[in-house]
């Protein structure tokens, strides 16, 4: 997000990003833990890899550390729903 902002200087797509920021944070957050599935608290792998890259989350955020906790204490298999 950093370089929409400064190096290609599109208020149209900074302001979509932190728009998608929000409902990620507003719609896979469950406590304070990520989820991988809205409306459940489904778990899986995938969420590590799908934050990061896009610049959602940088990898030291608090709510992705305590999901990638979860997943450790699940053995990495996921954590299916309830």
């Amino acid at each position: 997000m950093r370089s929409i902002g400064t190096v290609h200087r599109s208020e149209t797509a900074l302001r979509l990003c932190k728009e998608t920021r929000e409902t990620a944070f507003s719609s896979f957050m469950k406590n304070d833990h990520f989820i991988s599935r809205k409306g459940t608290d489904e778990l899986w792998t995938e969420i590590a890899a799908a934050d990061v890259p896009f610049a959602l989350v940088s990898p030291g955020d608090l709510a992705l550390l305590a999901a990638l906790k979860r997943l450790e204490d699940a053995g990495f298999e996921g954590i299916p729903p309830r």
